[in-house]
């Protein structure tokens, strides 16, 4: 979020580059639950609620990031539903000059990388392109003189949010910054009149009530007591470090490190067909087979690092990871929580997903090695899988958890898109 700009466009305040995630509630009263808990974990204050989108975007405020500021991608997103019925789609389109705006919903969910200012054409380009190569879009809306394929013209600010001829652009409720969690002052504001009421009787029994309080007061005490006690208990079991999940990066930035270094390798060399990609052990290999007579020389033009395999029938590159920051070492939670919680979250995202159980046992113990005891571990490690996933920054969001870590991903060319494979390691306390 230290990426949020605030720009000016007839007459309001635009906020750009929210922090965007999905929500999987199915009514009003949950999905305000789980917005409240995702600000908290998230320590953010504000967030906007587009009506078009199954996504909340966070933002914490600071500067010219106030309640009431407009949320760029929630007015765009809604625009773009009411113009061309698009819940799908890239948008891009330039707000002066050198300065371009870039707008990726899949789905109803606006991608975590979607909403952002880019400072230049090529820029916006080289982004709509990633994302394109990444899934199906259902709209494409970017500038005609790009040329590209069934897209549709895109409409600048000025005609996609139009200013009244005396004022500035108007603007929906659902557009606009508010509040995680709303103050005690804002509930006086709105219910002045009602709390009163409730003030005024509360006051006439106030003297009654002070024995009961006194009471609960003593019983709070206790209560606080028994937690400190309890607290201090769980102290003494706090596991160990170094823990292994703290020595490795966090799964959505090895999945993006393998993305960006992916890009970086032009993968549709004319006469050879894409074979597979794979991150894994701080590499990425990049493997194409010959389409008929594949000629070896033009494949080295367009990739001249290629390695030809002995028999001719294979060639690929291989590209070293950046070096990427070890994650936090947060607590992890229970093999039969973090089960639960992962599996509730591939049903409602549609992933294939499948986890392995952590061994149970410790090893044999080797000749001479009887009487030695080692210390036992406090936690255990699961595999986990995912299959057939077109997007898989969302598969990662809708998965990922404290002890979560994604060791490989590959993927194959299927029916026009990558589709991906990941594995990895889910960490869990004994």
């Amino acid at each position: 979020m230290d990426h949020v700009q605030v720009i000016s466009h007839g007459g309001r305040d635009f906020a750009v580059g929210l922090l965007w995630q999905p929500l999987s509630a199915s009514n009003a009263g949950e999905r305000q639950t789980e917005i409240k808990g995702l600000g908290k974990e998230l320590d953010v204050n504000l967030h906007v609620l587009p009506r078009e989108a199954q996504c909340v975007g966070f933002v914490k405020s600071g500067g010219e990031v106030k309640a009431g500021v407009v949320s760029m991608a929630a007015a765009v997103s809604s625009r773009l539903a009411e113009e061309f019925n698009a819940r799908d789609f890239i948008f891009v389109t330039e707000i002066d000059a050198g300065r371009w705006y870039y707008l990726a919903q899949k789905d109803g969910v606006i991608l975590s990388d979607g909403d952002q200012i880019l400072s230049s054409e090529d820029a916006a380009k080289s982004q709509m392109y990633e994302d394109s190569s990444l899934g199906d879009w259902s709209n494409v809306i970017v500038p005609s003189h790009w040329g590209i394929a069934d897209s549709i013209e895109s409409p600048g600010l000025g005609q996609l949010l139009p200013r009244k001829k005396k004022g500035p652009v108007p603007v929906q409720k659902d557009w606009q910054l508010a509040p995680v969690s709303i103050t005690p002052l804002q509930i006086l504001a709105q219910h002045s009149k009602p709390l009163l009421v409730i003030g005024i009787a509360m006051i006439g029994g106030y003297f009654g009530l002070q024995y009961i309080k006194s009471y609960q007061r003593e019983q709070a005490i206790a209560e606080a007591r028994r937690v400190a006690q309890q607290m201090q208990a769980q102290q003494k079991a706090e596991l160990p470090r170094p823990r292994p999940w703290g020595e490795m990066p966090a799964p959505l930035t090895a999945m993006q490190a393998c993305l960006d270094t992916v890009a970086q390798v032009p993968l549709f060399p004319g006469n050879w067909d894409l074979s597979g990609i794979t991150c894994s052990g701080g590499v990425v290999i990049v493997a194409w087979k010959p389409r008929g007579l594949g000629w070896i020389d033009h494949l080295r033009q367009v990739v001249p690092q290629a390695v030809i395999s002995v028999d001719g029938s294979l060639a690929s590159v291989t590209r070293p990871l950046p070096p990427l920051p070890n994650a936090s070492d947060e607590d992890v939670a229970s093999a039969n929580e973090r089960i639960s919680e992962m599996y509730a979250q591939a049903q409602r995202y549609g992933v294939k997903f499948a986890a392995k159980p952590p061994s149970i046992g410790a090893p044999a113990s080797l000749p001479g090695q009887g009487g030695e005891k080692s210390e036992p571990k406090l936690w255990d490690e699961m595999g986990w899988k995912v299959d057939g996933a077109t997007l898989p920054d969302v598969a990662l969001h809708a998965l990922n958890g404290n002890g979560f870590r994604l060791r490989a991903m590959s993927a194959q060319w299927n029916a026009g898109q990558l589709v991906w494979t990941m594995e990895g390691s889910q960490y869990v306390r004994k």
